[in-house]
Order: C-alpha cells, then sequence, then structure tokens
C-alpha cells in the first residue's frame, strides 16, 4: 500500500510503501535521510506526485503538469530501499531545509541589499578621491618646497656674485686709489726735484728745469734697462754723462737754455759724485766694483758651513759666482743644484757664514708680519743692505700658485734670491721671487715658501743633514733679528 508523508527536513510531500514504515529513508528534493515512522493510512491511494517545490527545468515540467490516472495504482512490494521518484520542493513551504554540501544558496537582493552596495561604492569612491587630493597636495607641497629650494639656491648664487662683483669693485676701487696716490706722490717727488733743479742749475725757470728733469729720467731709464738686459758698461758715471749731453743738444729748450755753456759741464758736475766714489773700496760703497759683472741679486746662507740660497733666475746658466758679505768680503761660490719650476738655488761656498737662517717647515698665517734685507739695484742705490717690510697678503701666489706667497714687502730688482723672514720668530717662510709691473699693481710681491725650499734642500744627498742641526734662540727684540739677518745676507755677482 503507497502513503503519503512530508519530509520533515524540506517540507516535500513524498510516498512510499507502507511497509517500509521504521525504515531509513532519503529525501530526493534535500538528499537529507531520516528514519520514517508510522504512516498514516492514504485518503487517496490513487494519488502519486505533487506538485514541486520549485520550479523543474521546461519538458519535466510540462511532464510533471500533465494529470495523473484517475485508477487506483496496484501495490507494489518492498525491495528493501526506497523508491528513487524524483520530485520537487512542496510550493507552500515557508521554511526549506538546510542547503545541501558544496551546492551554493541563491538569494535574490533586496532594495536595502542594493542600497547597502550602493553606499560602498560611493564610499569607496570617496576614499580614492580623498586619497588622490591627499597625494596631489603631498606632492604640489613638494614642488613647493623644490622650487623654494632651487630659487633660494638661486637667489644665494646672485647674493655671491653680487658680493663678489662689490668686493671686486671695491678691490679696482682701491686698486685705482693706491695707484692714484702713488702717481701723486710721484708727482709730488718730481716737482721736488724740479723745484731743486731750477733753484741750483736753471736759475729759477721751472721750464727749463722740467725739460731737464725729463732728460735725466730717461738716462735713468736707459741705465736700468742696460743693467736688466746684462749690458751695463763698467764706467756708468762715464755711460750716464754722455747720455745726458745727447739729450741736452736734442732739445730746444735746454739747448737754447745752455748756449755757449758746455753741457758736459754740467753732466760732469751733476755726475762727477760718482766718479770720485770709484777707487774707494773700504766699506764695499764703490760701484766701480759692480762694472765687472753682468747682473746681481741676493742670497742668504742656511747653515754655518757655507751652505746658500737664492734664485734660479739670478745664476741661470753659470756654475761658479761671486758673493759679497755684508762686511765686504768677496767669496767664490759654486751652483750646486737648481730647480728652474720652482726658481730656487742650492749654492756652497767654502768659508764659514757670519750668521745663518732657520728655514720654516710650516705655513705662515695671513696678515703675519714679515720683512726682508737684500740689494734692490745695486748699481743706482748701492751695495750697502736695504731692509723692507710688509705682511703676507695671500697664502697663495700669482693665479693661486699653491708653492709661493703673495707679500707686500716692496721689493725691486736685485731683491731676488734674499730671504723672506717671519719678524716675531725670526724663521725663514720664503725667498724673494718676483714684483709685479708696477704699471699694472701697486706693492704686489710673491716669494717662494720655505717648505719648497726644504725640499730641495732635501733632495740634495751632500745638504740635507743641515735641516737637522739645532737651530738657536732667536733673539729677543726685532732690531737684532733685523741684524741677525743683514749679517747672514750676501750680494750674488754673475761675472761678465
Amino acid at each position: 500500500m503507497i502513503a503519503n508523508f512530508a519530509c520533515p527536513f524540506c517540507q516535500a510531500m513524498l510516498q512510499m510503501d507502507a511497509s517500509h514504515a521504521g525504515a531509513q529513508v532519503r529525501c530526493p528534493a534535500c538528499g537529507q535521510a531520516f528514519q520514517l515512522g508510522a504512516l498514516p493510512e492514504p485518503e487517496i491511494p490513487t494519488a502519486t506526485l505533487v506538485q514541486p517545490k520549485a520550479a523543474s527545468p521546461p519538458q519535466q515540467q510540462q511532464h510533471r503538469s500533465q494529470p495523473q490516472p484517475s485508477h487506483p495504482q496496484q501495490p507494489q512490494r518492498p525491495t528493501g530501499r526506497p523508491p528513487q521518484q524524483a520530485h520537487t520542493p512542496h510550493p507552500q513551504a515557508r521554511h526549506p531545509g538546510p542547503q545541501r554540501p558544496g551546492q551554493p544558496q541563491y538569494r535574490h537582493p533586496t532594495a536595502e541589499d542594493t542600497a547597502r552596495e550602493e553606499t560602498k561604492a560611493k564610499l569607496m569612491l570617496a576614499g580614492i578621491v580623498v586619497g588622490a587630493i591627499v597625494l596631489i597636495g603631498v606632492a604640489v607641497h613638494f614642488c613647493i618646497k623644490y622650487v623654494e629650494h632651487v630659487e633660494g639656491e638661486a637667489s644665494g648664487l646672485k647674493e655671491m656674485a653680487r658680493m663678489d662683483a662689490a668686493r671686486e669693485k671695491e678691490a679696482i676701487r682701491e686698486e685705482l686709489a693706491a695707484q692714484e696716490k702713488a702717481e701723486k706722490a710721484k708727482e709730488a717727488k718730481r716737482t721736488e726735484l724740479r723745484n731743486f733743479l731750477s733753484l741750483q742749475f736753471c736759475g729759477g725757470d721751472d721750464t727749463v728745469a722740467g725739460e731737464l728733469l725729463t732728460a735725466m729720467e730717461k738716462v735713468y731709464d736707459e741705465a736700468v734697462e742696460a743693467f736688466n738686459s746684462g749690458q751695463l758698461p763698467s764706467d756708468l758715471p762715464g755711460f750716464m754723462e754722455q747720455s745726458l749731453i745727447k739729450k741736452i743738444t736734442a732739445s730746444p729748450v735746454l739747448r737754447k737754455f745752455f748756449g755757449s755753456r758746455s753741457a758736459e759741464d754740467f753732466a760732469k758736475t751733476f755726475y762727477g759724485s760718482m766718479e770720485r766714489r770709484r777707487g774707494n773700496e773700504g766699506q764695499g760703497q764703490t760701484l766701480g766694483l759692480l762694472a765687472n759683472y753682468s747682473s746681481m741679486g741676493s742670497g742668504f746662507f742656511v747653515s754655518s758651513d757655507g751652505w746658500l740660497l737664492t734664485n734660479h733666475h739670478v745664476v741661470d746658466n753659470v756654475t761658479e759666482v761671486d758673493i759679497r758679505t755684508a762686511s765686504g768680503e768677496i767669496l767664490k761660490a759654486h751652483v750646486m743644484k737648481t730647480d728652474p719650476k720652482a726658481d730656487l738655488a742650492l749654492l756652497k761656498t767654502s768659508g764659514a757664514a757670519p750668521e745663518w737662517l732657520p728655514l720654516s717647515d710650516g705655513q705662515a698665517t695671513l696678515g703675519a708680519s714679515v720683512f726682508t734685507v737684500g740689494y734692490p739695484r745695486p748699481t743706482l742705490q748701492g751695495v750697502e743692505p736695504k731692509f723692507t717690510d710688509g705682511t703676507v697678503s695671500s697664502l697663495k701666489g700669482a693665479r693661486d700658485e699653491a708653492s709661493s706667497y703673495q707679500i707686500s714687502v716692496p721689493v725691486q730688482p736685485g731683491n731676488s734670491g734674499g730671504a723672506l723672514v717671519h719678524l716675531q720668530s725670526g724663521w725663514v717662510i720664503g725667498v724673494v721671487r718676483s714684483a709685479f709691473d708696477p704699471s699694472e699693481a701697486q706693492n704686489v710681491n710673491y716669494a717662494v715658501k720655505s717648505t719648497v725650499a726644504r725640499a730641495l734642500i732635501e733632495s740634495t744627498t751632500a745638504a740635507k743633514a743641515l735641516l737637522k742641526v739645532p737651530v738657536p734662540a732667536n733673539p729677543a727684540d726685532a732690531s737684532t733679528t733685523i741684524e741677525k739677518v743683514k749679517s747672514a745676507t750676501v750680494l750674488v755677482l754673475i761675472p761678465r
């Protein structure tokens, strides 16, 4: 007998032979297994299928929607398992059973779900917009900072350029002022000499005195040029007298002034004192002595046993020179080693040094007080040592040359090779080297650093030991230091 019952899980209406009461059965709709209890008697034994819970495929639905035959079915004998009859859940089931494992459950979205998803999308979009705005703000901030940094650097460079230009203008102004001052001093000195000539030789005629002074200045320039070129004549007074006579004769103003008077007598009168000093060699003050030499310079002792330093250009192309000490003694000295690039030369004489000067192995400070003793223009200024002082103007030389100092110590031709001495310590910090043309720069001179001179001595095997000689204490007062430097300085004479 066939009985109708509902699945306790999905409420689908099922049919089964009543003989299976109390057995385990499985619902074909939801797949759940349950124990079948006592089955009620069917009211309509002929019913075999009920309306499914969910829509079925069109063919099955159409097949199942066909009316069932009204005649009763014959009872079937039990086979030991429930019949595998397909059917669908009851459409009136309000609480469907649990989902089959692995089978997704689909639910149609409601209006609330749609609104919630739209809200999420809007919030996500708003977050993206806010993030983009923040990133753009950060980028703009860094761009502004970078622009400010670049503008700051540009402003700093402009300010540095402005300051450099201002310093350059100030330096030019100071240089022009110094040149103007030098020109005024030169003009004042020239006026003084013209007035002297006017009163002493020209009878108060300033025009004639000015013309005569111009001629004498030309004579002086010719003597300097002859000295610098190594062509200084042995009879210097006679050379200057003949040159002045030629210039007096060539000038209409001077020729008219002298008239019948002898220009030769005037020249001999003016330069006669130089001739009269010829032969007076008691203290080495004679100029006649210098006529035997083609060029001259300064030097100084760096050891007690006769080692000396001077410039390379002073002893260029010679192997032996004469040196004249401050006391007037003349000695022979051999050129032992030279450094043309550094413009240094190391000499050696057999005589003992009256004094010697230690070489500093350190760096001078900017603005340090320094001095030199040398023999500037000995043919014109004499052979008595000359003292000049100043300061270290720069720790580098021309075009920032690292091996030299720029100094304000006045130097002239003949000072080359002299010692540049630190006034406070008495140590040599450099070797006087060269001077700028006064027409280009006032009081701009250079000296080779003592460290370069020490390197030259260190490279000379016979002389390197003198760098290890103990240095005596420096004199307490400046005047004693200057006197010591004077005694250690020599006049370097290059024979013709």
